[in-house]
């Protein structure tokens, strides 16, 4: 028997690359992108290009309706803080660890052109086809005069962390940083003069974040605390302008921008939005955007065009100087998400559930997401579909909500218990369980109507995190302290052999056998624990090499498994979860959970509102229910179990063949053979009379053309 099984593994896992490979993560939420966007450069009202974390790189043909978006360029997880294109073809993006990108060919292709610095590079500068300038976090700046080949040093004796780097006018560049920080350069950086910025004679020792010149005479610093200042002397003297009173504005200002002398614009942090018509005399606050969120980049392709990037992939566009902004393409919607589901064997309809009781539907795959009304302002932290109809959502306060009508509509549900509730999964439509803190399960057999408190055996005050329910009767959980199990449809519940002492975060069972669990030990360090015989064993794997936290685990089938976790790590096991294979998830930001409609189709969902989504080939798709490969045969129910006398066992064939489906005692003797024969494909159901077998645990295998080979466990109570 135990030679049998692993061969039926091994089938599996061969049959498992079958399938291809997926293809990459894609956003979804925020649109166009979600991760922290730091610079941004039109060149002119059609072309724009920007950068930010996880080095994306974004470029827009049409002014910023849609975008190409370029994230990990050259396997990089950098984040890029500068941009600099001096034409639609040659530039530059710029980041953490001296890392300095150089496109020809508009962003397509890039190639690693770093000076030998390891330090955060703040501001990049093309100023010819030759001639490149950046400056650091050390306060060093670095010049190139043959395209970023080769870089050289410019010597300048105790100058602090380096901001930005602007060409201010035709013949004028500059530099500023932290305690009052302005450098300026009229001969492309072959020579440079420090400047003291002076206000009636005062030295001002403010940090400065950009400066913009209109001409060598006339320009304009900003810098911390809402601070902007006035120069018309090319930078000798400088005097203080501001937001009348009842407009102040504190926050740190970012960046200034403006192609026409007189019309600037102004962004930083807490969406800080000020602009001029008059060169900076009188600045004015521009119509509220509706967030909070920092703006970190401004460019202007006119004198009336412009567009600003920043946090949670935040993209805004005015076309009136700044006076008002709208987003490009659409508002991002940037709660936390907790959890995600899909119906089985459904790629299209999914619910994302969140903070605040937020709730996000796509009718399309992700296509298109909207926010539905919950009802409830408590944290959402687990959904579940009963069917397609009828949906769950569980979290803070005992909150239990039901929509009927495919999450278009919610109605509160009276709960027996006042604990926070953080999963749910549902066998059956009519068969569901719901876990949470202070030991809390609840279970229902009536598709909602009523739930009923469980307990394990022995107690225990464990806090429950995670609840997977494959079939009617067999559900797994995992807690603070242990992995339970119920082979009786929740009634209840036991020690998983395999997984005491074992902490959970996340769980998921592709049926009654195969399945794991993630989590982050008392020391954070992520790792993966997975069965194949129900729990009785469980093998650990740490997915990541550095250890980090692993939030949410998703089983598609038998053999595929996703993790998802910090810093965007996105891990994929094709033999159930022995081995775990990186995948490029486009982002830095944390996510928390994982859900597959399909083999062949995920969406992970995590903080800042991030959706993620991955597919492959439509026609690889499967159901996930039983679903272990296209050519595999599927045990799909059996019922009752546990059993006292007798069950029905559905059995699905994908093909005709000779066919034996036995019962083994769990030590591997044959206890019974329950059919033989010739069968065509499709489904099958078969009856077993075990009244004269005695109680215990046993394997049912289904084997087609005696190489195609599937098992099951069952239970028998006299």
């Amino acid at each position: 028997m135990k030679k049998r099984l692993a061969c039926v593994l091994f089938l599996s896992v061969f049959a498992s690359y079958a399938y291809g490979q997926l293809n990459v993560w894609r956003w979804q939420n925020p649109v166009p992108v979600g991760n922290y966007l730091r610079a941004v450069q039109m060149l002119s009202s059609s072309t724009v290009y920007a950068c930010g974390d996880n080095a994306t790189f974004m470029r827009s043909v049409d002014g910023g309706n849609t975008w190409d978006i370029h994230s990990s360029l050259l396997k990089l997880t950098t984040n890029f803080y500068t941009i600099s294109f001096l034409n639609a073809q040659y530039g530059f993006c710029a980041g953490d660890s001296g890392k300095v990108l150089r496109t020809t060919d508009g962003g397509t292709n890039w190639s690693l052109t770093s000076p030998n610095v390891k330090t955060k590079i703040n501001g990049i500068l093309a100023l010819d086809e030759n001639i490149v300038v950046c400056v650091t976090h050390q306060g060093t700046i670095f010049r190139s005069v043959d395209k970023g080949d080769t870089w050289v040093q410019i010597g300048l004796e105790g100058v602090p962390e380096l901001l930005s780097i602007r060409m201010t006018s035709p013949t004028l560049s500059t530099i500023v940083g932290v305690n009052g920080t302005f450098i300026r350069s009229t001969d492309k950086w072959a020579s440079a003069e420090t400047l003291p910025v002076k206000v009636s004679g005062k030295q001002i020792a403010n940090n400065f974040f950009c400066c913009n010149f209109a001409d060598n005479n006339n320009g304009t610093i900003i810098g911390e605390n809402g601070i902007i200042l006035r120069t018309t002397d090319g930078g000798g003297n400088w005097v203080f302008q501001g937001l009348p009173d009842s407009l102040q504005v504190t926050a740190t200002l970012n960046v200034i921008a403006g192609s026409d002398p007189n019309i600037l614009a102004i962004v930083g942090e807490h969406a800080a939005l000020l602009y001029t018509v008059d060169g900076g005399t009188t600045w004015h606050n521009s119509s509220p955007l509706g967030t909070l969120d920092a703006i970190k980049g401004l460019s202007f392709s006119d004198k009336l065009t412009a567009t600003a990037v920043g946090r949670n992939g935040l993209v805004i566009h005015t076309s009136d100087g700044g006076a008002t902004w709208a987003f490009q393409p659409h508002i991002p919607y940037t709660q936390i998400l907790h959890s995600i589901a899909f119906p089985r064997g459904d790629t299209s309809l999914g619910i994302a559930v969140g903070n605040n009781g937020t709730i996000m539907r796509t009718p399309d795959g992700g296509k298109n997401w909207s926010v539905i009304e919950s009802g409830v302002d408590a944290m959402l932290n687990g959904v579940a579909f009963a069917d397609k109809q009828n949906v769950f959502a569980v979290g803070e306060y005992g909150t239990i909500i039901k929509s009927t009508n495919a999450g278009m509509s919610w109605v509160r549900q009276t709960s027996p218990t006042s604990q926070i509730l953080n999963s749910i999964s549902f066998a059956t439509p009519s068969a569901g369980i719901i876990v949470g803190d202070g030991a809390t399960i609840l279970t229902t057999a009536s598709g909602g109507v009523s739930w009923t408190n469980r307990w394990t055996d022995p107690p225990t005050t464990d806090y429950f995190t995670g609840v997977s329910y494959p079939d009617s009767v067999h559900a797994f959980l995992c807690g603070r302290a242990s992995i339970y199990k119920t082979i009786d449809g929740g009634v209840n519940w036991f020690l998983a052999p395999g997984g005491a002492y074992s902490r959970g975060t996340a769980i998921s069972f592709a049926d009654s056998l195969h399945g794991g669990f993630c989590n982050s030990d008392k020391y954070a360090i992520g790792y993966t624990r997975s069965t194949n015989d129900g729990g009785v064993t469980f093998d650990s794997v740490y997915p990541d090499p550095a250890g980090r936290s692993i939030l949410g685990i998703c089983y598609s089938d038998r053999q595929h498994a996703t993790v998802v976790g910090a810093f965007g790590n996105i891990y994929h096991s094709i033999n159930n979860g022995a081995d775990w294979i990186t995948q490029p998830s486009n982002t830095l930001n944390t996510l928390n959970a994982v859900a597959f409609g399909t083999v062949s189709a995920g969406t992970a969902v995590g903080i800042r509102g991030n959706i993620m989504r991955i597919t492959s080939d439509d026609k690889l798709a499967v159901p996930v229910t039983g679903a272990v490969a296209p050519d595999q045969p599927v045990i799909e129910s059996v019922y009752p179990n546990p059993l006292s006398a007798q069950t029905t066992i559905r059995c699905i064939l994908p093909q005709s063949g000779f066919t034996s489906l036995d019962a083994y005692s769990i030590d591997g003797k044959h206890v019974a053979n329950i059919r033989s024969g010739y069968l065509s494909g499709g489904q099958h159901e078969f009856n077993w009379s075990a009244g004269n077998v005695a109680e215990g645990t046993y394997i049912i295998e289904l084997v087609l053309s005696d190489k195609l080979r599937t098992v099951t466990q069952v239970v028998i109570r006299k």
